[in-house]
């Protein structure tokens, strides 16, 4: 088996674990753009769903309360996500095609009806890839 030749100091490469793993807080905490149609600006805009301690609150006590009820709680769930995730959005509309100006009541009354979309939106909140520093992930 050869050995491996020593690096000098000027062929060493690091690993910038910034690059890798530092995320942007007050995207996690304000949201970023879960894009639906880029041609019309259409997006969703998602906190994230790692480091939401109100959400995390929540879902205990939805757990809690199942415990002693027997409630199915998956409505419950994605309740909780769309109030403590989705911040708002821009360019939907409702089902006759007419827009739709965001509100926390709105968000939930439309993404109730729409599972694979809320979904969709855990699995973005869910990815610290959304949330990455971009000055730091674009080098």
């Amino acid at each position: 088996m050869a050995k491996k030749a020593k690096q000098t100091e000027a062929e060493k490469v690091l690993c910038n674990i910034f690059k890798r793993f530092a995320t942007d807080l007050q995207a996690e905490q304000e949201g970023r753009k879960y894009y639906l149609d880029r041609d019309t600006d259409a997006y969703i805009l998602v906190a994230s769903y790692k480091r939401n301690k109100n959400l995390q609150r929540e879902n205990v006590e939805i757990l809690e309360r199942a415990e002693h009820k027997g409630d199915d709680v998956e409505q419950e769930f994605v309740k909780a996500f769309v109030r403590n995730c989705v911040k708002g959005w821009n360019n939907i509309s409702n089902i006759e095609g007419e827009e739709l100006p965001y509100s926390p009541e709105a968000a939930l009354e439309l993404l109730v009806q729409l599972p694979d979309l809320v979904e969709d939106l855990i699995k973005f909140a869910s990815d610290n890839e959304n949330y990455r520093i971009e000055e730091i992930a674009k080098n």
